[in-house]
């Protein structure tokens, strides 16, 4: 697990080649070091590799890594911030100097860097786009960057983004035959639901979860000294207090809503749909006077309605929620864009945004 006085992100117990854990999943407050942490450690992997090979201590490289965006422009976003060559200049990682070269080259999709003074390749840029033909028999990690969207229409495959984990499966397996590997996916938490999380199993709202039948590790990384030294910074002090500063700082998700839209539904209020999100029982209630909308975790089924399932405890999306509630997406949408709803906590919005964010239209 994170070390919990870190003001930086200073990895968990999960690490690439152990043989009983294959995938570790990280989200958590922005600004921690994630990728910064998890590039140093597949850089000084892949060269002391090479290095043992040039040494003829093994008789092959094969820790090259993988470092993977959704989009090529994303990438090519990446590279030219110099998000590679910033790992460089973090305090923790000046120990690379004495590995190689700060300066990297990108050719062809080959991260390069000096090693003794010869240009060596270390590592490979993909995005999900480059699906075929791509069998690197020098790799056995890689870095899925930026695995979490803002919106479900931004992730590839259609249908809400249920379909980019076969998408991440089969590039998995083109790239690695079949051989152990390692993979290591980072975000931020920007929102309640994403293809991942269902895809694994992930509990709603859980902190840290393991699924050992998968080989699967879960975590979300906070500390309240990275947000206590967060807020000594210039841009941590011109925006503490906002949404955005909660945000960052890991305590709410982007899509939180402002605390004017929490309350409790009136007596007199309707009810309307019994529904199930992620394992959990919401109600929807109107108040036919105002035309204001009311969602509740906290409310009895009405057993006379039926139960809508948009996806179970396992966060795995109800596909026939999506093909058959047409009518009720809409209505949702249309309510959700006049400012209708309300809801009694921020927990209760998280819930329902999953709603929100599986509506294709």
């Amino acid at each position: 697990m994170a070390k919990t006085n870190s003001l930086y992100y200073d990895g968990c117990d999960f690490t690439i080649g152990n043989h009983e854990w294959h995938t570790y999943m990280c989200k958590g407050m922005r600004g921690r070091g994630k990728t910064t942490y998890w590039l140093a450690t597949m850089y000084k992997r892949s060269i002391q590799n090479i290095k043992d090979w040039l040494d003829s201590k093994v008789d092959r490289v094969s820790k090259r890594f993988i470092y993977l965006r959704r989009t090529e422009a994303a990438l090519e976003q990446a590279i030219n911030l110099g998000i590679f060559n910033s790992v460089f200049n973090a305090e923790p990682y000046r120990d690379l100097a004495g590995m190689c070269s700060a300066d990297l080259t990108f050719v062809k999709n080959k991260i390069l860097t000096e090693i003794n003074g010869t240009p060596t390749h270390i590592g490979y840029y993909v995005d999900l786009n480059k699906i075929r033909g791509l069998s690197l028999e020098d790799c056995d990690c890689l870095l899925f960057d930026e695995i979490i969207e803002d919106k479900r229409s931004n992730y590839k495959g259609g249908d809400g983004g249920i379909h980019e984990p076969d998408i991440l499966a089969r590039l998995d397996d083109t790239l690695f035959r079949k051989r152990e590997n390692w993979i290591i996916m980072l975000g931020n938490d920007d929102t309640a639901s994403d293809p991942y999380s269902e895809n694994f199993g992930i509990p709603f709202g859980v902190d840290k979860w393991k699924n050992k039948d998968r080989q699967f590790w879960y975590e979300f990384d906070r500390t309240q000294a990275a947000v206590d030294f967060r807020h000594t910074t210039a841009t941590g002090i011109r925006w503490k207090g906002t949404g955005y500063d909660k945000f960052a700082c890991g305590e709410r998700q982007m899509e939180s809503i402002d605390d004017d839209f929490i309350c409790d539904k009136p007596q007199h209020a309707k009810l309307m749909y019994n529904l199930k999100v992620a394992g959990e029982r919401l109600t929807i209630w109107r108040d036919e006077e105002h035309g204001t909308i009311y969602v509740h975790d906290n409310c009895d089924f009405d057993r006379h309605l039926p139960i809508i399932s948009v996806m179970n405890k396992d966060m795995q999306v109800d596909s026939l929620f999506i093909a058959y509630n047409p009518a009720f997406l809409q209505w949702v949408k249309f309510q959700y864009g006049r400012g209708n709803f309300r809801y009694n906590n921020q927990r209760t919005y998280s819930l329902f945004s999953i709603i929100l964010a599986l509506d294709k239209k």
